[in-house]
């Protein structure tokens, strides 16, 4: 049975101008492995604008940012930064195992899951189980719910929480309107909750300083 969260909106960036077919395909594939398909583009930008412009660590980026001068590099140096970042997230930590969730209806019941991060995605599931390839939607159906990384604005501890073990994903949409949701996770312990909550900040800053690496302007077109 599905959860009973609407489903959060996907992503996509399209491919770069490039010299050749080659290396625009190559390029567009860099990308594709990190970012899933979005079918409104309209939506997509207006996504794009909100995280560019709520993250505080927008313009220190970007001052660093060799994407931040997309147009003045070559397709080939481009690639070569793209998939360094990519390396990057496959060597972050492995996030999977069981959680319990708070339903957000009556009964307000705490429901075991099975929880993973792949690619750009945090899934859970009522059922241990795997997931090959998060960009398939065919692949993601078979779960109760997903959220796409980049439409998670906080991962926080529930401070006042008695047993240690809480956290909250707040997780927002935006398009013609704006919708924002927050999930109430419960780990099996302190040190699983410090764990997931590590990991998720980590999955979701690198994900976004990819798409602050490939420059505003370019969502702006």
């Amino acid at each position: 049975n599905k959860d009973e969260e609407p489903q959060p909106n996907e992503f996509l960036l399209g491919d770069r101008n490039a010299g050749t077919m080659h290396d625009t395909q190559r390029l567009s594939g860099a990308i594709d492995d990190i970012l899933s398909d979005h079918d409104d583009e309209d939506e997509l930008k207006e996504q794009m604008r909100q995280i560019t412009n709520n993250s505080l660590d927008v313009k220190k980026i970007r001052s660093t940012n060799p994407f931040s001068a997309l147009k003045r590099k070559t397709t080939r140096n481009v690639l070569h930064n793209i998939e360094t970042l990519s390396s990057t997230r496959q060597n972050l930590v492995v996030l999977e195992g069981w959680l319990e969730k708070k339903q957000s209806v009556p009964p307000y019941s705490w429901l075991k899951r099975w929880v993973v991060v792949k690619g750009s995605h945090l899934l859970w599931s009522d059922k241990e189980m795997t997931i090959e390839n998060a960009k398939d939607r065919k692949e993601r159906a078979k779960w109760n719910n997903t959220v796409h990384l980049m439409t998670i604005t906080e991962v926080k501890i529930v401070a006042e929480s008695k047993t240690k073990r809480k956290f909250t994903v707040n997780v927002t949409t935006y398009g013609k309107k704006d919708k924002s949701r927050e999930y109430l996770w419960r780990a099996l312990n302190v040190e699983d909750r410090d764990h997931w909550v590590k990991g998720l900040k980590q999955h979701i800053e690198s994900l976004k300083k990819m798409v602050l690496y490939l420059g505003k302007e370019d969502i702006d077109d």
